[in-house]
Parts: structure tokens; sequence; C-alpha cells
């Protein structure tokens, strides 16, 4: 927990004992903070939004989500406009008003936990599809809504000859020829979300792809990935096909 005044910080402590939490330590500084992380890192922490004479709350919980992903709770009595606009960018798990509760306190903690177990089950299973993947004997590419690489599997990059930076981020567009059609279901650059009826995906197709001097004719099986509530168009996964006895050919070589 920070928190820079004592009597809030000793009453916030009674209530978590109350709630059958452990603490795993106080401090009054964000700066103090990670000098408790030291043996093990906490389940979750309770921050004060305004710290007096430092950096806001808000700033320490932007640094602690990219260092260490612990999932962080505000807890504060202000109603400034401005704090308020910035919580949501520092992407808290919870946020609790002073006064407060133990009622309250124990329901803004308990969501945060299962928030943050449930992001950890995610990102395992993310890790898990990944490798799989990666170790698959043909090409896969994940593609955004706008039509852009944000994932090509290790298949793609040993037959083209490449490495991942050099294509993810990319406009497919660029690489993959013959597919007009195909890519007339993306957004473009300043238009609003694209909205497709659950169900409807491109037909399977032939195309060629293309990059520095390697050309390759290729079979291409697209699954549109689209939100459920919404019917919005999120992204594509592509299954590459006929990529086999194509690896190991260099960039300079042209494959007809």
């Amino acid at each position: 927990m920070v928190e820079d005044e004592f009597i809030i910080a000793s009453a916030i402590q009674r209530s978590l004992l109350r709630l059958g939490y452990s603490i795993h330590g106080v401090c009054n500084s964000s700066a103090d903070l990670e000098n408790q992380f030291m043996d093990s890192l906490p389940d979750i922490i309770l921050m004060d939004i305004e710290l007096e004479g430092q950096d806001s709350g808000i700033d320490a919980a932007e640094s602690l989500r990219e260092k260490y992903d612990i999932p962080v709770v505000f807890i504060s009595g202000l109603r400034e406009e401005e704090v308020i606009r910035r919580v949501p960018e520092s992407m808290p798990f919870g946020f609790v008003a002073k006064p407060f509760t133990d009622h309250q306190l124990r329901m803004a903690l308990s969501i945060a936990l299962y928030k943050a177990r449930s992001e950890a089950r995610i990102r395992s299973q993310e890790i898990q599809i990944q490798q799989l993947l990666e170790n698959m004997n043909q090409g896969y590419c994940l593609l955004d809504d706008r039509g852009y690489i944000r994932y090509v599997n290790r298949k793609i990059l040993r037959t083209l000859g490449t490495e991942e930076n050099r294509l993810k981020g990319q406009d497919a567009r660029k690489f993959v020829s013959d597919a007009e059609i195909f890519f007339r279901i993306f957004r473009s650059e300043h238009a609003g979300p694209i909205r497709l009826p659950r169900g409807i995906c491109p037909e399977p197709f032939h195309a060629v792809i293309a990059y520095d001097r390697v050309h390759i004719p290729c079979y291409i099986i697209p699954q549109c990935i689209i939100d459920e509530q919404t019917s919005i168009l999120q992204g594509c996964f592509l299954s590459i096909l006929n990529l086999n006895n194509l690896e190991g050919k260099t960039s300079g070589n042209m494959i007809e």
C-alpha cells in the first residue's frame, strides 16, 4: 500500500486485516515502493492518487505496470477532473473513493484480483498458442482491422529469409498480391470500424507472397476475428499453405 498520510494508512491497514488480507508493506512514497519487492512481489497494490511533493500515484502505477505487471487499485478522495480523466490511461484494476467502507474495499480488491488472474490466464494461453504456431509446418499470420501485420510465425520468416521486425506493423498489401477482393474487408486509414455479420468471412484464395525478390505462390485460408457484441471486425487470422519445399531459398532467388 502507498499512502502518505499516517492516520489514513493505519485505518486502511486495519480494514485490510479485518477483511483477512496479508499486508506486504506500507510505503509513504512511490520511491520507497520497489524496496518492498526485494523478497517477493505483492498480489495487488493500493495506491493513493496524489502523494504530497511527489509524482502522482498514477505515474507510479504506470511504471509498476510496465516493470512488474502488478495490478493497482487507486484510493483517493480527489474529484479533480484532470486526475479522474487520467486514471484510465494507467490501466488501473479498480478505484475506491475515500471515505469507503470495508465492504467497498473488499469488492474493489476482489474484482481487481479476479481481473488480474483472468488476464494472467489469457496471457498464458496466448503464449501456449504462439508456441504451438511457431512449431507448425505451415504459415500463420495475424492482421489487425486495417490489414496490418501483427504476427507471423517462424515458418513464414524462414521461407522469406527475414525477421519478424521487418514485417510486423507493415501493411500486408505490400506483400500479398492477387488478393484485392480479400483486402476490401479492412478499414482504410481514416475510416471508422468495419461491421461484418457473424459467420461471414472471405473465401480461401490463391495469392502470391512477394518479399524482396522472392515470389511465393500459396493458398490462404482467412478467419475473421469479429466482436460478438458489436460485429466489428477486430482482425483476421490467415493460414498460409503450400510453403513446404520453399524454405531455405535466399532472397536473391525468384520462386515461381
